[in-house]
């Protein structure tokens, strides 16, 4: 086919547990499978035994006629309320079948699920909004469970990295503007859709014996270029002074935009040729100094960082991002703390985002 993501399989209205019963897919050559459609009846499906960036879809609502008083078992089919994984319920949210990811040539569990807010959650700012998670399972004997991965509702888009060992659910509370992308129209349904980018995701930090300096790198920058436009937030750092310190790094900012990344399709230019952002955050009543380094770019800051002032840095730091790319197939930034007063050698303007 000469796009082979039009190409999808679809799982007959059996349980999951017997799509692998006797060998099941196990005997099956699915290298070529590109995208899974999920039947929304099903509870929950393994998926193990597909290629390692299959994008899993289903259909789902975009209506929230669905009662928290009516058992599961009496829902129509596709309204299915997120009552799992500790998560607390919220009214308007849905959840997708529970499906266990490939996470490796060992083919280990890893059950996630997907939350949706058509209408958005409790956090959702935008009118018309929708909210979209990523539920893990997390196996906390692992000290990290770190993935990247792109979710999608009609053609808005959006790549994220999330470490799940520290929270069970990631994903946007403003996903997007879903009234605007139905063009108005009453619609029941969107498609959506979670593929695994990177199991694990290759972030890096690089400590220096300075304890005030780190360096984040991005690696398998070759593999990023053909995620798109994404919005990376590392971990907290812990730089001395300063443990909740995070870098912010976006490839392909909206300059016009509220949002770092637009959750729409990616540009046909070249992730490299396109600017790059780079911001740090910490937590509100924070002020600090601090320097930004990317290629041979290194601006100084002075900021005190709120809930609406979350990020500080700037969202054209670099007119290319490949200016930052270094040996070993990676993208390198460096923080430094320089301390807890401005000294006037600071940039004038700062740009900022709030907390995400």
């Amino acid at each position: 086919m000469e796009d082979p993501r039009e190409f999808r399989w679809r799982f007959p209205n059996v349980s999951g547990r017997m799509l692998c019963k006797d060998g099941g897919l196990k005997k099956l050559d699915l290298r070529a499978v590109q995208c899974v459609e999920l039947p929304a009846a099903l509870r929950e499906v393994d998926l193990r035994w597909l290629p390692r960036h299959a994008s899993i879809w289903w259909y789902a609502p975009t209506d929230i006629e669905a009662s928290e008083d009516i058992l599961e078992d009496e829902l129509p089919e596709g309204k299915l309320l997120g009552l799992r994984l500790g998560v607390c319920v919220e009214e308007g949210g849905f959840r997708s079948p529970t499906f266990l990811a490939p996470t490796g040539s060992d083919r280990s569990e890893l059950k996630m699920q997907v939350r949706w807010f058509p209408v958005g959650n409790a956090l959702c700012p935008r009118e018309g909004g929708c909210s979209l998670y990523l539920i893990v399972e997390a196996d906390m004997e692992h000290a990290s469970m770190a993935i990247t991965f792109e979710l999608r509702a009609g053609r808005l888009r959006r790549v994220l990295h999330h470490d799940f060992a520290l929270c069970p659910q990631w994903g946007s509370a403003d996903f997007g503007d879903l009234a605007a992308e139905l063009g108005g129209q009453a619609s029941d349904g969107v498609w959506l859709q979670v593929t695994l980018l990177e199991v694990p995701a290759a972030f890096r930090l690089c400590r220096s014996p300075d304890p005030c300096e780190l360096t984040w790198r991005i690696e398998n920058w070759s593999g990023k270029q053909g995620f798109g436009p994404a919005a990376y937030v590392s971990e907290q750092l812990g730089l001395e002074g300063c443990p909740s310190m995070k870098l912010l790094v976006g490839f392909c900012p909206s300059p016009d935009s509220t949002d770092l990344v637009e959750p729409r399709p990616p540009s046909c230019r070249p992730l490299a040729l396109q600017p790059l952002a780079l911001f740090v955050g910490a937590a509100p009543g924070t002020a600090c100094r601090f320097s930004l380094q990317a290629g041979t770019r290194r601006c100084i800051f002075y900021h005190t960082f709120s809930f609406l002032e979350a990020f500080a840095g700037r969202r054209i730091f670099l007119s290319a991002a490949q200016d930052a790319v270094v040996e070993g197939d990676a993208l390198e930034v460096i923080l430094k703390l320089l301390g807890d007063s401005p000294a006037g050698q600071e940039e004038k303007e700062v740009d900022t985002l709030p907390a995400v």
